[in-house]
């Protein structure tokens, strides 16, 4: 039978990771633990950053990770790899701070056992991996996959501090479903959700994998689409007509958008690009049904 394998960061001096490794090997668990050993905080973190490590065990005697402030490093640049700490001293407050600062378990050197290293390395990863389920649920639409409103803000003002520091602009698109009561009047909510879907499909179809998309309303889109110029827009609104063109439902399916530029010499919030690519949307969903009514006339006349 082949052990359940886990790889282990362990950074330590070398007798701290030789006395760990022994304990580890005394542990009776049926999982094979890959040590990969950095003697240096710096050195932990160019392998985290080149290897695939599913958990890390840092032992805070180390001089450049000395107190908690390498824990946030390690935390900061890998969220996603869990952190056990091993600690000399059971003073509370060093215990304390290293939960505070992302630790997911805090281990007393002296009082640890094999098995108990053990335990506390796979729940450490097992938490991670329920916190990273908790966490994609909260920032994720349920019937589209999108992002959900939160989701949206969260990645999109993180890209406003990119773009401020690579000087590139990014493009907002903010798209309403047009008719959706009429679509779910006539032909049920279920063929109003099958609208959203096809909306998303068709929003997938023209934006880039790099793009951020997110549902943040009950018919409402918006989609970030970073290192662009104002020049792109026209291009993504003729993708978007075309696309509406082949839409094969039993409805007119189509998008009001409005877009605004977010130009990194003259900064905004997020926020602020919002409001401008919406009143926008609004202005392009009032020339639309404007057109219809002077349609409807005509075809009367």
């Amino acid at each position: 039978m082949i052990k359940k394998s886990v790889s282990v960061l362990l950074i330590c001096d070398a007798k701290q990771h030789d006395e760990i490794k022994t304990t580890l090997d005394d542990a009776r668990i049926d999982i094979c633990f890959n040590l990969h050993w950095s003697g240096s905080l710096s050195e932990g973190l160019e392998i985290l950053n080149n290897t695939a490590i599913d958990v890390v065990l840092l032992v805070l005697a180390l001089l450049d990770s000395y107190g908690t402030s390498g824990l946030t490093q390690i935390r900061d640049s890998n969220p996603d790899v869990p952190v056990v700490v091993m600690v000399e001293t059971s003073d509370a407050a060093v215990i304390t701070k290293a939960v505070q600062n992302g630790g997911q378990d805090v281990l007393v050197k002296q009082e640890v056992t094999g098995n108990a290293l053990a335990r506390s390395l796979l729940f450490a990863i097992e938490r991670q991996r329920i916190v990273q389920k908790l966490q994609t649920a909260s920032l994720v639409d349920e019937l589209t996959g999108l992002y959900n409103r939160r989701g949206f803000m969260n990645f999109a003002s993180h890209y406003v501090q990119v773009s401020r520091r690579s000087r590139k602009g990014m493009l907002l698109f903010y798209a309403d479903l047009d008719n959706m009561k009429f679509i779910n009047d006539n032909f049920g909510h279920q063929a109003g959700d099958q609208a959203i879907v096809a909306t998303t499909l068709i929003l997938k179809s023209i934006f880039r994998g790099s793009d951020i998309i997110a549902r943040i309303g009950g018919d409402e889109f918006v989609v970030l689409v970073v290192d662009t110029t104002l020049a792109f827009a026209p291009k993504i609104l003729g993708r978007l007509r075309e696309k509406e063109k082949d839409s094969i439902q039993p409805y007119p399916l189509s998008l009001s958008v409005g877009f605004a530029y977010y130009d990194p010499e003259n900064p905004c919030t997020i926020q602020e690009l919002l409001v401008k690519a919406d009143k926008y949307m609004y202005e392009n969903k009032r020339t639309k049904r404007n057109e219809m009514q002077e349609s409807t006339i005509l075809d009367v006349n």
